[in-house]
């Protein structure tokens, strides 16, 4: 019991934006257009609480998602913390905890058990999100920048930019794009060198 390790947490948010005990859960399918608008119930509950989007999305709604860890006597109890980490990073920190060597385990993760130990910050710098859509993204500290590509062209054109200060509109209602023109480019820049160069693709 004491040595056994337990991670909870789900790979995207809800596709619902309400539910409500009225919904007719047997009948409710997992495709973005099967998703039930019920605002007008009295109670009515929004599962991805204020974050903009869905299961699907590019958005916080549909890429942020809780972590909940428990190992006895290694990660501190009743703690919290706000560093950046994706699923993608909990192979390399099993293969960290196991004593594994983790060259070719996990390449695209990162080793988070400092954040879970409570003993340092995350390795990991930035995020790739993407839809199931056009829409793509990256979150570095708190900044988001997201944009639409075209999947089928070989030079991608990026339209629809935005860009977001998570730390004071983790909704994602204020577009700071216009006002903040170099980090917006410092982000496409990344994103292009991450996403895209791997395919030998380059952006506009």
């Amino acid at each position: 019991k004491e040595q056994t390790i337990v991670l909870f947490a789900s790979d995207n948010g809800s596709q619902f934006q309400y539910t409500s005990p009225q919904m007719d859960l047997e009948n409710a399918g997992n495709n973005p257009g099967d998703s039930l608008d019920i605002a007008s119930k009295e109670s009515a509950h929004r599962p991805n609480g204020a974050l903009r989007g869905t299961k699907w999305t590019e958005w916080e709604g549909g890429v942020r998602t809780p972590l909940i860890a428990r190992w006895p006597g290694h990660f501190p109890q009743n703690r919290s913390s706000d560093e950046l980490i994706a699923l993608n990073d909990i192979i390399s920190t099993m293969a960290a905890i196991t004593g594994q060597q983790d060259q070719d385990i996990g390449m695209d993760g990162y080793n988070a058990l400092g954040i879970l130990t409570g003993k340092s910050e995350s390795q990991r710098k930035q995020v790739i999100v993407q839809s199931s859509g056009h829409g793509v993204g990256i979150r570095k500290e708190n900044w988001k920048f997201v944009c639409e590509v075209d999947f089928d062209q070989q030079v991608f054109d990026y339209n629809n930019q935005a860009l977001f200060d998570l730390s004071k509109d983790p909704g994602e209602t204020t577009n700071l794009a216009v006002n903040f023109p170099d980090r917006v480019e410092e982000l496409k820049a990344e994103l292009d060198s991450i996403m895209f160069s791997v395919q030998g693709i380059t952006a506009e």
